[in-house]
């Protein structure tokens, strides 16, 4: 009876998980979520969703803010913020952009427990967060938000084994949970240096100063650090157990830890005896139990604690980690993807693959000449091998290349126009714009097309993208802006135009450079030789080798002061 109770409460639950777990779906551009009946769960409204907090929830952005949501959808922070930056311990590391970027940190309630009043944090460990406040100093703080250290560290490092390290004066040492320095600075700095000084450190004498110049985080109760171009390790106390002499080391693991001294590598115990010689010439990226390393110019991979070969370095190329464990090698110049025990689990064929930034993790592969869209968690090719070429993504959409033919794919890598056009433009302002057969048009995110047409009869030569909801065109040599429905709002009568920003656009006549606003006004006379609008709206014009300044609204004002 029990063995029946047992396999049908099994049942219920891989039932219950199934029907709470979701998947993304794409529609005009954005994200939203579809349980297994196919069902939508979460509207697609969302710019951009990925993982957070060891894959518990995503992180959501919508109109730029970011926010939360759990496995099921529910939405635990509402899109808000400017940014998230991850999620330890209960607490979410939120950021809000004003004058100034204030950081602070909400639970899985939604709430703001700790205010946004720093200007950098890190996340928690061991109960505990580096955060930064408006002097640029570093301190500590514990989860109700009370000051653990003064706020005097240029660094801080996270905490591991109760202990983390600070640092001051570009020197390092140790700060225990209580805030108390293991190793503190100096009072008369760090002129006071002397060579016995530091023969004493080396000999394994604490002698209670800010003195290491790099470190590694603690683990299993020893910290590496760096002295004069060479690393050993320290105990919590601050004393040196075992001497700086390596060129290289790697932090303890169940008991022992890989280092590197004169090209050689070998595993050490605690105590700095060695434990085995290894053939490799230097390491790599290291997780969990297992280290890339390097022989001849090849990558392998060993068990971090024993050193016994996991498969032998054959690869070109291996690069870290992902999170399950999964990464990407080359070989004979072709990347493909292996996982822990190197098992080739997506085959070496690709000649080039790059992440697309700004996509749902996706990656764009190429195979000879021909390029196709792969999503790195899943393992598999979303499309078949068949572009050209595949731009950036922007505003949700990213132009695509086909038999010298242009077109359009979504986040998901779901085709919105397929590739049919002469040209293509990039989204923008929720429209593309692209060249058919005939004329230009503009694509919305249905892939609904609109004609663009002067003045209903002829077509324009020549159309770009949208900025501050306006669009310039050409017409016989002429130049103007027309707005989202095609209609032509400023004049066809510049020579030469530039995409507005921030309101302003620059505009050329008769070799004279000037700017206009939104509705065709001048801002500034068209009669300067050079314009240039820096990335604070400052607006410099050159007239005979004369500058002259003006604010993004055209109004004269001072040089602006160089940044120092």
């Amino acid at each position: 009876m029990k063995q029946l109770l047992s396999f049908f409460l099994l049942v219920l639950s891989l039932t219950t998980a199934n029907a709470q777990s979701l998947t993304k779906y794409s529609s005009q551009g954005k994200i939203g979520f579809k349980n297994t009946s196919g069902e939508i769960v979460v509207p697609a409204q969302y710019d951009e969703v990925y993982e957070i907090g060891g894959d518990k929830y995503y992180c959501v952005e919508l109109n730029h803010e970011k926010g939360v949501l759990d496995k099921k959808g529910k939405v635990i922070l509402e899109p808000k913020y400017s940014f998230i930056w991850g999620f330890s311990e209960g607490l979410f590391s939120v950021e809000i952009y004003g004058e100034e970027r204030k950081r602070g940190f909400a639970d899985t309630t939604g709430k703001v427990v700790i205010p946004l009043i720093y200007q950098d944090a890190a996340l928690f460990s061991e109960g505990i967060c580096a955060v930064m406040k408006d002097n640029k100093k570093w301190g500590f703080i514990d989860k109700t938000g009370k000051e653990i250290t003064e706020f005097k560290y240029d660094k801080l490092s996270s905490f591991s084994d109760g202990v983390a390290f600070g640092e001051l004066a570009g020197k390092y040492g140790l700060i225990d949970k209580q805030g108390k320095e293991i190793v503190s600075l100096h009072p008369d700095g760090l002129e006071g240096f002397t060579k016995t000084f530091l023969d004493n450190v080396e000999k394994g004498k604490n002698t209670g100063h800010f003195i290491f110049d790099d470190y590694q985080s603690f683990s299993e109760n020893l910290g590496a650090v760096k002295l004069k171009e060479k690393y050993g390790f320290i105990d919590k106390s601050g004393a040196i157990v075992i001497p700086i002499i390596y060129d290289r080391v790697e932090s303890f693991y169940k008991g022992t830890a890989i280092v590197q001294l004169d090209k050689k590598m070998k595993i050490i115990d605690k105590t700095g005896k060695t434990i085995k010689d290894l053939k490799y010439s230097g390491f790599g990226f290291s997780r969990e139990d297992v280290m890339n390393v390097k022989l001849d110019g090849k990558y392998g991979r060993i068990e971090s604690a024993t050193g016994k070969e996991i498969f032998p370095p054959v690869y070109s190329a291996l690069q870290r980690f992902q999170k399950d464990m999964t990464a990407w090698a080359q070989l004979d110049g072709k990347w493909g993807m292996i996982n822990k025990s190197g098992k080739v689990i997506v085959p070496f064929k690709y000649n080039e693959k790059d992440y697309l930034w700004d996509s749902d993790n996706l990656y764009k592969c190429r195979v000879d000449n021909k390029f196709c869209f792969f999503d790195e968690i899943n393992k598999k090719e979303l499309t078949e091998v068949k572009y050209d070429s595949i731009g950036k993504f922007k505003d949700g959409f990213v132009v695509v290349r086909k038999d010298n033919k242009f077109g359009y794919v979504d986040m998901l890598a779901k085709e919105l126009v397929s590739p049919n056009y002469r040209y293509a433009r990039a989204f923008s302002e929720g429209l593309g714009t692209a060249l058919n057969d005939k004329n230009w048009l503009f694509v919305n995110k249905n892939g609904e097309e609109f004609p663009l047409i002067y003045n209903g009869v002829s077509n324009y030569n020549n159309v770009g993208s949208f900025h501050d909801g306006l669009c310039w065109v050409f017409f016989n040599d002429k130049a103007g802006y027309v707005n989202k429905k095609g209609k032509l709002v400023i004049a066809l009568e510049y020579d030469a135009v530039w995409s507005f920003d921030g309101g302003i656009a620059k505009v050329q006549l008769d070799s004279k450079i000037g700017c206009i606003d939104l509705v065709g006004n001048e801002v500034i006379p068209i009669q300067y030789d050079k314009i240039d609008i820096d990335y604070n709206g400052i607006i410099t014009a050159v007239l005979d080798g004369k500058e002259f300044y003006f604010n993004s609204k055209g109004q004269k004002t001072e040089k602006p002061k160089e940044d120092h």
